[in-house]
Formats: C-alpha cells, structure tokens, sequence
C-alpha cells in the first residue's frame, strides 16, 4: 500500500490536541472512527500468517534503549577505521615469523591516527552507551563505510555519539 493512500485512509480521522510531558502528541479521535479502526487491525491480523507476523516483529524489533559498548583508545571514543594501512607478514632470514600491520584509527573529535594493530589490541577499552536512535543504511556506500545501521546513543557520562554497527562491540 502506498504512502499516499495511508495517509487518506486516516486523513480527518484524528486531531492533535496537544504536546504532552517527553514532547508525545495527544491526539482526539471520535469513538466510531477509532473503533473501525481497531475493527480494521483485528481484521488484518486475524488474516495474517502468524509465522509471518513473528517473522516480522523479529526483523523489526528496536534495538532503542538496548546498551552497546564503544571502542575508546587512550581515552578517545573510536567512531571507525580504514583497512590496515600496512600489513607484512613475513619470514624474516633466520626463519622467525616478522609481522607490521598497521591501522588507521579515526575518533569523535575528527582526529586520526595510525597505530600498530597489536598495541590497539593491547590497548583498547570499551564505554557503555545507551541507543537512542537508530537509522539503517541504505545506500552501498554508507553501508561499506558504516555497516547497516547507524546508532546515536548516549554515554553514562551524557556525551552524544553517531556511530555505525561495524565500530561497536
């Protein structure tokens, strides 16, 4: 079903009232109309594949409110990373395995810096954050840089973050 049609579908059938506590709408609807539409509801559920619906609310499930944890380095929330900068892996002449693999890291206050991939891995914390938003990528090239889903959450100590899935653990 279209956009459009939705929108005619309820078009007059409710009015904002109000703004509320939080900034929620209160809205006044006339009792006949808001029984046919739960009369509606109850019809196109009763109608619906019950695997489907489960299958649907699975996929649609919020992740708001949900904790994740933000990489931090030295005290810097990690926002991404481009691939490794330098990767050697190599024998060296008396056989000994020699490795230089290098990252560059990219942080909330738009600074970078490239560091060795074993010290990063020595060194990395995790801050918990909680979401408060969450917005999927739908172009190819926000999600090779940014992963499917962009989160906005909020640090414990109320600090504001954008980052994408592929940088939150």
């Amino acid at each position: 079903m279209s956009e459009e049609l939705k929108k005619q579908d309820i078009a007059g059938v409710a009015d904002v009232v109000s703004k509320g506590q939080g900034g929620k709408e209160t809205i006044r609807i006339e009792k006949d109309k808001f029984d046919k539409l739960l009369q509606r509801m109850e019809r196109l559920e009763s109608a619906a594949s019950k695997a489907e619906l489960a299958k649907y609310d699975s996929r649609n499930k919020g992740t708001i409110g949900k904790v994740i944890k933000l990489l931090t380095l030295d005290g810097k929330i990690i926002t991404g990373w481009d691939a490794m900068t330098k990767n050697i892996v190599e024998k060296d002449r008396d056989g000994k395995w020699r490795e230089e693999q290098r990252v560059n890291l990219h942080f909330a206050d738009d600074s970078e810096e490239e560091v060795d991939l074993v010290i990063f891995h020595r060194r990395y914390q995790k801050v918990n954050a909680t979401v408060k938003k969450e917005t999927k990528n739908l172009e190819k090239e926000d999600i090779d840089k940014f992963g499917t889903f962009t989160f906005e959450c909020v640090t414990d100590d109320g600090v504001r973050y954008t980052i994408g899935d592929k940088f939150i653990n």
